[in-house]
């Protein structure tokens, strides 16, 4: 039996997720379940993803990031257990952003990076620093230790110091988390099936969220207040990922996109159009900035 208590509790901050409400005092994140449909996803959290989030949390806290990047831990849930399906009550818990700040530090959502034109004083620097952090930690979590993050311009939380040169990013929100299964010898306890990517699946992700949508909104933003550095940044990204390439083996995955295979985006719209599950969504090959061998 439910009964309403009313308004109580510490007072809460509604957030870009829409969902997901932030605890200033407590240093805190709770993402609830709307149970509507946003874009392409029926915005709850399933019963297989409260489980999952902790049990991942539990997992990720044994695969190393580099200085500089850090993961938001979702250490607990909470629902209602009632009869038949509902999953429209489930409420994760999601550690704060305090721990990863020093003093003079903001914390911004890199979507609102890309969002308006992106001014800095050395455009080139800026981008050096950003995909610095960024690619090697997404691209060695996936490539050494099976972790895929869905690190698109709504997962990053981006560190500014007080120059607003980027100096840590936050990696957010476990539903985005998957574990490519032939990168695992065994499939890890407690560790729902829905987590399972296979290569195919996590070699789309990773290309879409981190190099289309992310650093494509990303150095857009930097051309759109310095027109023409473009073909800079993708220079610089490019020999960051032959870094990555060369300190890894050089893996095929890798190769094939410093030789120009194509990129690949999500195609959303007949996502929504045919209400089909996000995982189930088309992509398509788009041009590859990365280019072929110099």
């Amino acid at each position: 039996r439910l009964r309403d208590l009313g308004a109580a509790g510490v007072p809460v901050r509604p957030t870009a997720r829409v969902r997901t409400l932030y605890a200033p005092e407590a240093d805190l994140f709770v993402k609830t379940s709307l149970h509507v449909r946003i874009t392409n996803c029926l915005r709850k959290n399933a019963r297989y993803e409260l489980t999952g989030a902790v049990a991942l949390t539990d997992l990720l806290a044994r695969v190393p990031l580099p200085d500089g990047v850090g993961l938001l831990a979702e250490p607990a849930y909470r629902t209602v257990d009632v009869p038949g399906p509902d999953e429209a009550y489930g409420t994760i818990l999601r550690a704060g952003l305090r721990p990863h700040l020093r003093p003079g530090d903001t914390p911004v959502l890199a979507a609102a990076l890309a969002a308006t034109p992106l001014v800095t004083p050395d455009p080139v620097a800026w981008w050096r620093a950003y995909v610095g952090l960024l690619v090697p930690a997404v691209l060695r979590s996936w490539l050494s230790h099976g972790v895929v993050h869905e690190a698109h311009l709504q997962n990053v939380v981006v560190v500014l110091d007080r120059d607003r040169r980027p100096v840590g990013m936050l990696l957010r929100d476990l539903e985005g988390v998957k574990l490519d299964a032939d990168r695992w010898g065994a499939w890890p306890d407690g560790v729902p099936a829905q987590v399972r990517y296979g290569p195919r699946a996590a070699h789309r992700r990773i290309v879409y969220c981190l190099f289309v949508n992310h650093l494509g909104g990303i150095s857009g933003a930097l051309a759109d207040a310095r027109p023409g550095i473009e073909r800079r940044l993708w220079q610089e990204l490019r020999a960051l990922v032959e870094a990555v390439a060369a300190d890894l083996g050089d893996p095929a995955e890798l190769r094939a996109l410093l030789t120009g295979e194509p990129l690949l985006a999500k195609a959303n719209l007949l996502v929504r159009w045919r209400r089909d599950a996000d995982r189930a969504a088309p992509f398509v090959p788009v041009p590859n900035p990365l280019g072929g061998p110099r």
